[in-house]
């Protein structure tokens, strides 16, 4: 028959498994971790150069910004130029004429 030590004994050794199985859980996932924390330096490293590189040219050939009239030229395509709005709250007639409107303000 199981008396109350028996069952106390087996909560015990269950408890032990369960928190033995965690630990080595954990170190295998801070194994893992520091396996792709290794990977991902070296490979920044190995590729730092090339990506720096890459950034440059686009900060060297970058277009310098443009006037802000309020309306964003890339916002007047695709049929966007109907929900656009001059300064003066007038709307625009046609893609072509919020795109100048965007580019020149006028």
């Amino acid at each position: 028959m199981w008396g109350s030590q028996h069952i106390e004994r087996l909560w015990t050794a269950l408890r032990a498994r369960i928190q033995d199985e965690l630990g080595a859980a954990m170190v295998e996932y801070t194994v893992i971790a520091a396996a792709l924390a290794i990977a991902v330096i070296g490979g920044l490293s190995f590729l730092g150069g090339a990506v720096g590189g890459s950034f440059t040219d686009v900060v060297i050939n970058a277009p310098l910004a443009q006037a802000d009239y309020g309306v964003n030229p890339h916002a007047c395509k695709l049929g966007g130029w109907e929900y656009q709005y001059r300064a003066d709250t007038s709307g625009f007639n046609n893609q072509g004429d919020c795109m100048q409107y965007a580019n020149t303000g006028k």
